[in-house]
């Protein structure tokens, strides 16, 4: 009997990734989009990456993260490598839920990419 695939996404979500494990992926562009988020529309940027098709919405904590890494100028950032992980503790709309997180690549990952 045929399973149910749900249509992919075009932005990344903390059930896109490993629970335990980081992933690893190269910035390959990014552009300015309109988003619901709750009751209301919010212009965000939204990185693409060469591994994923979706993109991941930048929220302020994760923006903060890759402009500590590499620097305000967004052009900068293509081609660079940055860390996805899951957060089990991530506080959105006043509940506790999984979400993405960025933090830099270790020196171990960028052996193994």
């Amino acid at each position: 009997m045929p399973e149910y695939t749900p249509p992919p996404s075009p932005f990344l979500s903390a059930s896109d990734l490993p629970s335990n494990e980081d992933t690893v992926l190269t910035i390959t562009s990014f552009t300015e989009e309109w988003l619901r988020q709750g009751e209301r529309q919010v212009n965000k940027c939204v990185l693409k990456f060469a591994e994923r098709e979706s993109g991941l919405p930048l929220n302020i904590g994760n923006g903060k993260v890759i402009v500590d890494l590499y620097g305000k100028e967004m052009n900068n950032w293509i081609d660079k490598k940055i860390t996805l992980y899951v957060d089990p503790n991530v506080s959105y709309n006043g509940s506790q839920v999984s979400g993405i997180r960025v933090r830099p690549i270790t020196n171990k990952e960028e052996d193994s990419v």
